[in-house]
């Protein structure tokens, strides 16, 4: 019988496809809006969460019995780990806008979308580089450049929050504002997260 195989910098590209797919499609609901189909997508973005779920499971499944890791396994279980939390948070932003039954968007939350999309696509790039040792140090790039959008983010984020108490009367919409944008703001922490976390492992195998 031949043995089973488990590429994990396959499985973690796989997922970080689930992230890309989930955030490319509320980036373009954001961008034609329409409040009818929040249900609609908020399914659409939750199959890729579910896909992203599954490959989590594989991943842990294989470990317990793989013999010879390609890196420790604490590792590869913290990177698996994190990486499902930020298709799990992208997720959560479809949902918010489901469950709170938006019908008028606030413009900065179409910037927040763009800058996650670009984020995410970054973190698409560090993995694929994050394969092969010999590409570590153009990873570092990689890594240095979600802290820059993590920061973007920050900066984002107070705005936002200042023009949402400053400008909204109706505390019902500002609560929903409010979740909201800290979903946004706790995506991109995730999404740096992730590249620390790879940064961390390149740190101890280079």
């Amino acid at each position: 019988m031949k043995k089973e195989e488990l590429n994990y910098y396959d499985m973690f590209i796989s997922s970080m496809d689930c992230a890309e797919n989930c955030a490319r499609i509320i980036k373009e609901y954001i961008e034609n809006f329409d409040s009818n189909k929040s249900v609609e997508i908020a399914k659409e973005v939750h199959k890729y969460e579910n896909d992203a779920d599954s490959n989590l499971h594989r991943v842990v499944d294989f470990l317990i019995k793989d013999f010879l890791p390609p890196i420790e396994r604490e590792d590869i279980m913290k990177l698996s780990h994190v990486i499902d939390d930020l298709v799990d948070t992208i997720d959560e932003i479809a949902i918010n806008i489901e469950i709170y039954e938006i019908t008028k968007l606030r413009d900065d939350i179409k910037d927040f979308m763009v800058l996650i999309f670009e984020a995410v696509q970054n973190l698409k790039e560090l993995l694929e580089l994050f394969r092969n040792k010999n590409h570590y140090e153009k990873a570092r790039e990689k890594v240095v450049a979600a802290n820059i959008f993590e920061e973007k983010a920050d900066d984002l984020y107070q705005s936002a929050i200042r023009s949402l108490y400053s400008s909204e009367s109706n505390p019902i919409e500002v609560i929903k504002w409010t979740t909201i944008y800290n979903c946004l703001e706790n995506c991109m922490d995730i999404n740096e997260g992730v590249a620390n976390c790879i940064d961390e492992i390149i740190a101890k195998n280079n």
